[in-house]
């Protein structure tokens, strides 16, 4: 999973100091990592100042126990946010760790969701203004042969593949229209993704029944 986020007409230039706290300060804590991960226990995975702003980079390969059975497990986060607000984010999918080849459509939901729901956190602390224009661009990568499927009590009966490999969307919104329209927004991401495995869908009704637990902390 691949996020691009900038502000369009972006006259901020934040301390990278302000960025590391505002950052921390925006995580949402309720399914497995957060996005934009803040690990300070392990000097080598906390955010480092460079030359623009802060990165962090975080890659655990170990065999972890779950099922009873031991396997090899693998993760990836890399993310970096500048001093004129632009973030950047690339992580390997939740689903490899449960069931590699698939891809729940639950959990993208929830994902999309939580990034939104970060930046308003994000963007909210560095004041930036509700209208002002926000490029969000998601890309979804290694689909080719991936099932869909659901995490939890959801269910899919039919097996759908994906014959591609990619889909990246990219959409103009604003803090408001997050905050106000989160459905809709998750909805124009959620979509071209999800079609992509032999015309899948999903009712708009479960997509917001599934954001909005999310963003009171209930996970659908």
């Amino acid at each position: 999973m691949e996020v691009k986020i900038y502000l369009l007409n972006s006259k901020l230039n934040v301390s990278k100091i302000v960025l590391n706290n505002v950052s921390r300060e925006s995580q949402i804590h309720t399914f497995g990592w957060p996005i934009a991960p803040h690990i300070e226990e392990r000097e080598e995975y906390r955010p480092k100042a460079d030359v623009g702003g802060i990165t962090a980079e975080i890659a655990i390969n170990e065999k972890d126990l779950f099922g009873g059975q031991e396997k090899q497990e693998f993760r990836y986060d890399y993310w970096s946010l500048k001093q004129d607000g632009s973030f950047y984010l690339l992580k390997s999918l939740f689903e490899d760790v449960r069931k590699p080849n698939y891809l729940f459509f639950n959990t993208r939901t929830i994902r999309i969701t939580e990034v939104l729901m970060y930046i308003l956190n994000l963007y909210s602390k560095l004041e930036v203004n509700n209208n002002e224009p926000i490029i969000i661009s998601i890309r979804h990568g290694g689909l080719k042969g991936r099932i869909m499927g659901a995490a939890g009590n959801r269910l899919i009966f039919e097996q759908r593949k994906s014959n591609e490999d990619e889909v990246n969307t990219e959409i103009q919104t604003s803090l408001k229209e997050i905050d106000e329209n989160m459905t809709d927004v998750v909805f124009k991401f959620t979509t071209p993704l999800f079609e992509m495995f032999d015309f899948f869908s999903v009712d708009k009704k479960i997509i917001d029944d599934i954001v909005s637990n999310y963003r009171k902390g209930n996970i659908t």
